[in-house]
């Protein structure tokens, strides 16, 4: 009941006015007239939404990695540098192994390990690893 109209959900909703809907009493409020289809709650919608995200995450982010290798392998430089194939294949397989770890600490490990490693490889070890090469 909302003000003096009466709604009803039977496939499509329904407005239409109630008769003597001044005074509000146990007569004018039908609740049982108001089948609703039962909603999920909201912690159970978060957790849906958030496994599709994680899943699909996980896997875009191992098909990106395996794409990264290939397009490099094309071009005749997947050895070089040496340690590229390492470098790029461990976050393939530690996000391969977040698609069958259904573990909430999984996936704060491995956005704190990729946000760590990423961060020492930009700013840190790249320097040392490729020198002036990439300036001249």
């Amino acid at each position: 009941m909302v003000g003096h109209l009466q709604m009803e959900y039977r496939g499509q909703l329904e407005l239409r006015q109630v008769p003597r809907a001044g005074r509000l009493d146990h007569h004018a409020l039908h609740a049982d007239r108001f089948p609703l289809p039962p909603d999920l709650s909201e912690e159970e919608e978060h957790q849906g939404r958030f496994e599709r995200n994680r899943s699909g995450y996980y896997s875009t982010f191992v098909a990106m990695c395996l794409l990264d290798i290939t397009q490099t392998a094309v071009h005749g430089d997947l050895f070089h540098p040496i340690w590229y194939v390492p470098f790029v294949g461990q976050y393939a397989v530690l996000a391969g192994a977040g698609l069958i770890a259904h573990r909430r600490g999984y996936n704060r490990f491995f956005a704190w390990y990729q946000l760590i490693t990423l961060l020492v490889w930009a700013l840190v070890a790249r320097r040392f690893l490729v020198g002036n090469t990439m300036t001249a």
